[in-house]
């Protein structure tokens, strides 16, 4: 059956001057002059057209993807082609394409053809003290990467790859803190402290009769080392004592609990503590004594005489004078003694009359 068709009003008995109209039926396109006029010979002045059947071309390039149909081949009206996506992409809008009445591949009627898409992966979220670099929405073939906060470090891998099922590729690292080295010992004291990685810390404590010298606390820094150096413990000492005026000192060590006695010169009497301590407070246990010039008391008043005394000074002497006619009992010169239980009095001295010596 012929697909050209007569759409004019007459279709048979042609006269010359009449002109007849062609058309084909669905599924065909026509080929050559749509109107063609009978001449006066009663032939036609052009030749008749023809149908032919309406075939779409090569299914289209699709990227990521391709058509599964023979290339250079051509397919009728409705034909059906499927449409397929490499691994880690999937068709966008179903999976095929039609053959439409224009001879154009077609989709759901519209010349829009679906194409590949990369498959999604889902977002990654970023590790505790960590950052997550990459695509907000990541597909397949995109990488991100890792990194860390200042004072940590990646343990794991650090790029990670969307890969063809929407899955990633390795496991999600950790951003660990970054650790130093054991702080050390005290000698002396000890250590209070385990955590021995960024921002952890340490104290030292020293033993009793011990003073801490430097930094009782350290820090693990962002760059893996300790804040300052390891204190030391050294002993308590108390300050030196000096000198005393008029006396000495015996002891020279000043360390905790270590003992000092002061003693005057000859002369002189020890006021406040003979013995100190060193207290655990790096004090001494009393404040320093002083040595006193001793002094004998005035000589008691002679009835009938007079004495005379430059000073009352240990060593001095007093001489003593009876008034005419009396004569001095006992010793004239006596002198200002000491010992260490105090001063000895001045001897007494009384006058006698004369004439009570001479009888």
């Amino acid at each position: 059956m012929s697909s050209l068709r007569i759409i004019s009003s007459k279709v048979t008995d042609f006269k010359p001057g009449d002109v007849v109209r062609f058309n084909c039926s669905a599924g065909h396109r026509l080929s050559g002059q749509r109107n063609v006029r009978c001449n006066m010979t009663g032939g036609w002045e052009n030749s008749l057209p023809e149908c032919r059947e309406i075939r779409c071309g090569s299914p289209p390039e699709i990227a990521n993807g391709r058509a599964l149909a023979e290339r250079n081949d051509t397919f009728p009206i409705n034909s059906l082609v499927r449409l397929e996506c490499e691994t880690g992409f999937n068709i966008s809008n179903g999976g095929h394409i039609r053959c439409g009445e224009s001879g154009n591949w077609t989709f759901n009627n519209e010349l829009t053809i679906p194409s590949c898409l990369p498959r999604r992966c889902q977002r990654l979220t970023s590790p505790l003290n960590g950052f997550v670099d990459g695509h907000l929405h990541p597909v397949y073939q995109t990488t991100v990467s890792y990194r860390c906060e200042i004072g940590y470090i990646l343990f794991g891998t650090a790029e990670r790859t969307c890969q063809a099922d929407s899955t990633w590729s390795g496991e999600a690292p950790s951003c660990n803190p970054i650790g130093c080295p054991p702080p050390g010992d005290i000698l002396h004291g000890r250590m209070l402290g385990a955590e021995f990685f960024y921002k952890g810390r340490v104290i030292y404590y020293c033993d009793p009769g011990y003073v801490l010298y430097g930094s009782a606390e350290r820090h693990c820094g962002a760059d893996g080392t300790w804040s300052s150096s390891v204190p030391t413990c050294d002993p308590i000492k108390c300050p030196d004592p000096g000198t005393i005026a008029h006396g000495h000192i015996f002891g020279s060590v000043y360390t905790l609990d270590s003992v000092i006695e002061f003693a005057c010169d000859s002369g002189f009497q020890l006021v406040g503590a003979k013995q100190q301590k060193c207290l655990a407070n790096g004090t001494w246990s009393a404040t320093r004594p002083t040595c006193e010039k001793v002094l004998c008391p005035e000589p008691l008043p002679l009835a009938h005489g007079r004495f005379e005394a430059s000073s009352y000074e240990t060593g001095s002497v007093v001489k003593y004078a009876c008034e005419k006619g009396y004569e001095v009992e006992g010793k004239t010169t006596p002198s200002c003694l000491f010992e260490e239980r105090g001063t000895e009095p001045i001897q007494n001295v009384n006058a006698i009359p004369s004439f009570l010596l001479s009888a």
